[in-house]
C-alpha cells in the first residue's frame, strides 16, 4: 500500500492516498487503498533453488471525490480516475525489500455513493505481480 501511496501522490493529481481508512474529515480527492485483497502463487522458473515464490496480488484502490461544490458548480474531474489508472499501469511500485514484476488494471467500476449522493466513487481492482520472500512468509505463519 506503501508503493502504490507514493504512486498516486507523486502524480501530482492532487490525490492523498489512505491505507484501508481514510480519515472522518479527509479532503476529496481522495483513494483509499486495501491491499492483500487475495494472492495465489505464479510458477516462474526455478524459483525452489533460492527458497522465492512470485505471487500475483489483487489490491483495491477506491477513487472518492466530490461531484458538486455547495454553491452547485461541478468539481468532480472525469479525468481524475483515468489518470490514477494510468499512473498505476505504467508502474512497477517502487519497493525497497520484494521486486515487483508488472501492475495490471483487473476491473474498475463507478457509482455514486447512495448515502452521500454528491460523492463518486471508483473502484478499480490491481492486480500486482512480486516476488514474496518464502521464509519471511514461514515466520509471519509461525507467529
Amino acid at each position: 500500500a506503501g508503493a502504490i501511496k507514493f504512486v498516486i501522490e507523486s502524480a501530482g493529481l492532487g490525490v492523498s492516498a489512505f491505507r484501508d481508512m481514510a480519515p472522518p474529515k479527509a479532503s476529496m480527492p481522495f483513494c483509499v487503498i486495501t491491499e492483500g485483497v487475495a494472492w495465489n502463487t505464479v510458477p516462474m522458473g526455478d524459483t525452489d533453488a533460492s527458497d522465492e515464490l512470485t505471487i500475483r496480488e489483487q489490491v483495491q484502490v477506491d477513487i472518492y471525490q466530490a461531484l458538486r461544490a455547495a454553491d452547485g458548480t461541478r468539481t468532480e474531474n472525469p479525468d481524475l480516475e483515468d489518470l490514477v489508472c494510468w499512473h498505476l499501469a505504467q508502474s512497477k511500485l517502487p519497493t525497497w525489500v520484494n521486486p515487483v514484476y508488472g501492475v495490471s488494471i483487473l476491473t474498475r467500476s463507478t457509482q455514486t455513493d447512495q448515502a452521500r449522493s454528491n460523492v463518486r466513487r471508483t473502484i478499480v481492482t490491481l492486480q500486482v505481480d512480486r516476488l514474496l520472500d518464502a521464509p519471511a512468509a514461514r515466520e509471519r505463519i509461525r507467529k
